[in-house]
C-alpha cells in the first residue's frame, strides 16, 4: 500500500504531461496523419503505374516536375517515414506554442519544399542524376527551430513547457543538439557516413531555415 500512495503523484503527474503533449501536439499530429496516409495509398496500394511515372510525379530530380512539390510528401519507405514523423512529434510541441496554426503549417509547407529545390539546385549545379524524396528537410527545420527556441529562453518561460515538475528541456535541447550534429556528419562526412545517400543540402537547409524562423519569430 505504501509502495502504491507513493508512486500515485508520480503516475498523476506523468498522465498530465502525456495529456498536456497531447493537446500540445494537435497539428503535428494531423500533419503526421497526413502523411502515413500519403505513404499508404502511394506505396502500398497496388496501382498499376511505371517506374518512370512515379518518379516524375512523386521524386525530386534535376528535371522539372511535379516531384519538385509532391517530394516532400513521400517517403523512401517506412523506416524513412518513421524517423520524419518520429522527429515531428518529439519537438513538434514547442514550434506549435511559438507559431499559430497557420504559420506553423506555412512553415512546414515552405522548409518542405525550399529543401528539396536547394537539393535539385545542387543535382543540377553538380549534374548529379539522382532523386531526393522526403520530408526530412521540414522535420530538421523543427527540430532546429525547437533547439534555438529553448536556448534562447529563459527555463522559467513555461509557455515552452507542459505544466509539469517535469523539466524536460535539458534532455529535449540535448536531443535535438545530438540528432542535428550526427545528422550532418553523416551527410558531410563520407567515411563516417551511416547513410551515404542522404540529402545534405536539403538537411543544412532545413536546419538554417528551422534556426533563422526560430530568430525571428522570437516572443519576447
Amino acid at each position: 500500500m505504501e509502495n502504491r500512495s507513493a508512486a500515485s503523484p508520480q503516475l498523476q503527474q506523468l498522465r498530465h504531461t502525456i495529456r498536456t503533449w497531447w493537446y500540445d501536439t494537435t497539428t503535428t499530429r494531423s500533419v503526421c496523419y497526413f502523411l502515413i496516409a500519403w505513404h499508404l495509398i502511394i506505396w502500398l496500394l497496388p496501382l498499376d503505374v511505371t517506374e518512370s511515372t512515379v518518379e516524375y510525379w512523386l521524386l525530386a530530380t534535376a528535371n522539372p516536375s511535379p516531384g519538385w512539390m509532391l517530394a516532400a510528401f513521400s517517403h523512401a519507405g517506412l523506416a524513412h517515414l518513421l524517423t520524419n514523423t518520429g522527429l515531428l512529434i518529439m519537438f513538434g510541441a514547442t514550434i506549435e506554442r511559438q507559431l499559430s496554426t497557420r504559420q506553423y503549417l506555412v512553415f512546414l509547407l515552405a522548409t518542405g519544399i525550399l529543401t528539396t529545390l536547394a537539393q535539385v539546385l545542387e543535382y543540377n549545379l553538380h549534374n548529379v542524376m539522382g532523386a531526393m524524396v522526403g520530408a526530412s528537410g521540414a522535420s530538421f527545420a523543427v527540430t532546429a527551430f525547437t533547439l534555438v527556441t529553448l536556448y534562447r529562453t529563459s527555463p522559467s518561460d513555461y509557455t515552452l513547457e507542459h505544466t509539469s515538475t517535469i523539466n524536460y528541456r535539458p534532455g529535449k535541447s540535448l536531443a535535438a543538439l545530438v540528432l542535428i550534429v550526427g545528422q550532418l556528419i553523416n551527410d558531410w562526412t563520407p567515411y563516417l557516413s551511416i547513410a551515404p545517400k542522404a540529402s545534405g543540402i536539403g538537411h543544412l537547409t532545413g536546419i538554417l531555415l528551422g534556426a533563422l524562423t526560430a530568430i525571428l519569430t522570437a516572443k519576447t
